[in-house]
């Protein structure tokens, strides 16, 4: 449920996975496209497993309140990690240091979702089964939305819209974030209230215009570089 209507960290993530396919040259001020798939799979595989690690470390510590932060500071602070990431996503700014990133910014995942643990008097038993079934449950609904989303990414990024779809991602994430943050620490309205809603109750909407995109660009690329071939034997 919580990953479900949990648009900030599903969008931290979209985040991270859009650099994923890219790493900084050699002056680190611009993105070059990765050689092989599994390039981009090792290094996405580095940043979840060291978000994972770090919202993981913090939501055991938050649910025994042995770490407790106010939501009035952990709330924008999650906002700023999804400008900082979509941010990334468009042009270097942590280069080679994502992992790093993803883990420091994951310890204040794991202090919201601590907080959506139910304060009530339980065993040690029962502490630790809550805790570990929480946990395992959000691991497995990010996992198996990485499982849908990478495959129409990785095809994305064989092509040069992929580019445009970066840079795109990045200032989308970017602004919606910084409405987020201006609410959380205001009393202004969020303007993007109502469509993030919607969309909420419509992820399969994304997933499918994602998918159509990929197919529509790779098939678009496919052919001019059958062109391309044409004209060089030609």
């Amino acid at each position: 449920e919580h990953i479900a209507t949990g648009t900030d960290h599903l969008l931290f993530v979209f985040a991270l996975l859009l650099a994923a396919p890219v790493c900084a040259a050699e002056d680190r001020r611009r993105w070059r496209p990765r050689t092989h798939d599994r390039e981009t799979l090792a290094a996405l595989l580095a940043l979840v497993t060291a978000f994972t690690l770090g919202h993981s470390a913090t939501l055991i510590l938050g649910a025994l309140e042995l770490v407790t932060l106010p939501a009035s500071i952990v709330e924008p602070i999650i906002a700023l990690s999804v400008i900082a990431a979509a941010i990334h996503a468009v042009v270097p700014i942590f280069p080679r240091r994502e992992p790093l990133v993803a883990f420091g910014f994951g310890l204040i995942h794991g202090l919201a979702f601590a907080g959506l643990l139910p304060r009530q008097s339980l065993g040690a038993a029962q502490t630790a089964w809550t805790l570990l079934g929480f946990n395992v449950g959000i691991e497995l609904a990010q996992l198996g939305i990485l499982l849908v989303v990478v495959p129409w990414v990785l095809l994305l990024a064989r092509t040069r819209a992929y580019t445009g779809f970066r840079v795109a991602g990045g200032a989308i994430a970017a602004l919606l974030a910084a409405a987020w943050f201006v609410e959380r620490v205001s009393d202004v309205a969020n303007p993007f209230a109502g469509p993030l809603t919607w969309l909420e109750a419509h992820p399969l909407l994304l997933l499918g215009s994602l998918a159509l995109g990929a197919l529509a660009a790779r098939f678009a690329h496919g052919a001019h570089g059958g062109r391309l071939i044409a004209l060089k034997q030609g």
